[in-house]
C-alpha cells in the first residue's frame, strides 16, 4: 500500500507481516486513509521484509520500522539504526500485549491473579530477546521475584513449533502479541489471558520507531514530516477508541476496516498503547536498560544515549503542533 503524494519526497516503512501486524500500526493506515502523509508531502510505501523490520532497517532495505530498543544495541545493527520516537507505551488501561496462562492452572488454582502464583513455572522464552525478558522481568519483580525464580523454555512467537508446546502442556506461560493469534489460542482450549499491557509491566516503553541511520543523515526533514503525519495517525486512532468507551464507535469501525480487526475484538482487549507525541522518557529508558544489562542483553558499556535520537520526536512534534494551529 502506498500513500500518493505530489512530492518525491518517499519513505519505505518497515511492518510485522500479515493481516493480524497491522493492528499494530494501524495509526500508519489511518494516516494513509486519510491522507495525512499527503498533506505532510510524504510518499509511504509500506515494506513487509522476509525477516524483521529491524534487520531491513539496519540493511537500509527500508528507512523506518519497528523495532525494540535492545536491538539496536546489537552488534550486528548497532549505529545502523537508531530509536527515534517511542511506538508504544504500556499506559494505564492499554498494552495489546499479554501472558497467556495453561489453562489446567487456572482450573486448579495454582495460577491466579498474584503475580506470586507465577513462582516456579514454564515461561516460553527465547534467548537473546530483551522485548520479551522484559515482559516477564515486569510480573515477575512485582511479586519480588527474577527470572531465577521460573524455568524458561525456548518456545517461539508463532508457528507448529508454538503449537505443539502449547497442545502438549510443555509451557504454562506464553506471551502473546497479536490479537487473532491470541483469540485463535484461547479458543482452542489450551491457554487462558493471565495478564495484559500495564498489568504486565506498567508505563513500560514497549516499541520503538528507528530509523535507517543513513537514511536520517539524507533525509532528516522527510523522517520529520513522516513522523508528524505519523503521530496526527496516532492521535486520530487514539481518539476512536476514547470515541468507543463513550459509545460513539463509528472511529473504532474505521479502524477495525483498515487493520481487518473485527470492532468487536478491538473491544475486547486493551489497545495498543500508542505514545501521542512520541517522545522517549530517556530517565524512564536507561532504568529499563538497566533490567537488560543486568540479564546481559544490552552492553555493559553502551552509552542508552548511543541508539536514540532524542532531536527527531521533539522536531516532530513541533510541525504537529504548527501543523494543528494551522487547521
Amino acid at each position: 500500500m502506498t500513500a500518493k503524494s505530489t512530492s518525491s519526497g518517499q519513505i519505505k516503512v518497515g511492518v510485522y507481516p500479515g493481516p493480524t501486524g497491522r493492528i499494530i500500526v494501524a495509526p500508519l493506515h489511518w494516516g494513509i486513509q486519510h491522507g495525512y502523509f499527503a498533506d505532510a508531502d510524504v510518499e509511504v510505501v509500506i515494506c513487509e521484509p522476509e525477516d524483521h523490520p529491524w534487520y531491513a532497517a539496519g540493511r537500509g532495505d527500508i528507512d523506518v520500522g519497528l523495532s525494540f530498543i535492545d536491538y539496536c544495541a546489537w552488534p550486528q545493527l548497532r549505529s545502523k539504526i537508531v530509536a527515534v520516537a517511542v511506538h508504544e507505551q504500556f499506559y494505564p488501561g492499554h498494552g495489546m500485549t499479554c501472558l497467556l496462562g495453561r489453562t489446567e492452572l487456572f482450573e486448579s488454582g495454582r495460577l491466579t491473579g498474584d503475580p506470586a502464583s507465577a513462582k516456579g513455572l514454564r515461561v516460553g522464552l527465547l534467548p537473546g530477546r530483551g522485548d520479551d525478558y522484559l515482559v516477564f522481568s515486569g510480573v515477575l519483580k512485582q511479586a519480588g521475584l527474577g527470572l531465577a525464580d521460573v524455568t524458561r523454555v525456548p518456545v517461539p512467537h508463532g508457528g507448529q513449533a508454538r503449537r505443539k508446546w502449547l497442545e502438549e502442556g510443555s509451557v504454562d506461560l506464553i506471551i502473546g502479541r497479536r490479537p487473532a493469534s491470541v483469540a485463535h489460542e484461547v479458543e482452542a482450549g489450551h491457554v487462558r489471558v493471565w495478564k495484559r499491557g500495564d498489568e504486565i509491566y506498567p508505563d513500560l516503553q514497549a516499541r520503538y520507531l528507528v530509523a535507517n541511520t543513513g537514511f536520517l543523515g539524507r533525509s532528516r526533514p522527510l523522517l520529520l514530516r513522516f513522523l508528524s503525519a505519523y503521530l496526527r495517525g496516532v492521535r486520530a486512532v487514539r481518539a476512536g477508541y476514547e470515541e468507543a468507551r463513550a459509545g460513539d464507535t463509528g472511529g473504532i469501525a474505521e479502524v477495525a476496516r483498515l487493520t481487518g480487526e473485527p470492532v468487536e475484538r478491538l473491544l475486547s482487549v486493551k489497545p495498543v498503547g500508542y505514545h501521542p507525541t512520541g517522545a522517549i522518557d530517556l530517565e524512564r529508558l536507561g532504568l529499563e536498560v538497566d533490567e537488560l544489562r543486568s540479564a546481559g542483553l544490552f552492553p555493559a558499556g553502551l552509552p542508552v544515549d548511543d541508539v536514540v535520537d532524542l532531536s527527531c520526536v521533539a522536531d516532530a512534534e513541533r510541525l504537529a503542533r504548527q501543523e494543528r494551529s494551522g487547521r
